[in-house]
């Protein structure tokens, strides 16, 4: 099955396994391991081996977007604190939070029109472990991400052989195979704060 958001070069083997479709140079690592990913965010540059961004303007276009972005991304910081000493309205920080949405779409549009493949995660989920590193060559089909729990139902993912649950006292915690949830809060499970009714498996 493929996880293609945009231009994506990763497609899911074994639940939580995303691998590279296409053979090409990593350029870049954009997570790291224990991170929460949200559904199509990038994890992985990859450029693809048959079609090398080797074009100068191209590259020049890609950096002056990530220039673009980081100032954007630096800008949403200082409004952020900002917010946090009550200098300006909540309603000024989410137009602010909007305008680098906006900023980052157009780096991602940008990045894929160029020619680079971003694997991206298909679910909302934890980095479990990456498997690959800046200038390494991949070849298709080989293991790139792996991933952790996410989704609406987290009770059913599995973690060797258990399975990963958010308790809003205690953090992550691991619950072995059958057990059952039982009180826990779970996140993404029935939105903030739901309850876990289902059993690990």
């Amino acid at each position: 099955n493929s996880a293609e958001v945009g231009s994506s070069a990763a497609q899911v083997g074994s639940p939580g396994q995303l691998r590279s479709e296409v053979r090409g140079e990593v350029l870049e690592i954009l997570v790291a391991p224990g991170q929460s990913v949200v559904s199509g965010q990038a994890l992985v540059r990859v450029n693809p081996i048959d079609a090398r961004l080797s074009d100068s303007s191209a590259r020049i276009q890609i950096e002056a977007a990530r220039a673009q972005l980081q100032s954007a991304e630096a800008d949403f910081k200082r409004y952020t604190g900002l917010r946090d000493q009550s200098f300006i309205s909540a309603a000024e920080w989410e137009r602010r939070q909007a305008a680098l949405a906006a900023v980052r779409a157009d780096f991602e549009a940008t990045v894929d029109r160029l020619g680079l493949f971003s694997i991206r995660a298909p679910r909302s989920a934890a980095i479990a472990s990456i498997h690959a590193q800046p200038g390494q060559i991949l070849e298709a089909g080989q293991l790139v991400v792996s991933l952790r729990g996410g989704g609406t139902s987290p009770a059913r993912l599995e973690s060797e052989g258990g399975c990963w649950a958010s308790d809003s006292n205690a953090g992550d915690s691991r619950w072995s195979v059958g057990s059952s949830c039982g009180g826990p809060a779970w996140a993404g499970a029935g939105g903030a704060g739901g309850r876990c009714d289902l059993r690990c498996r």
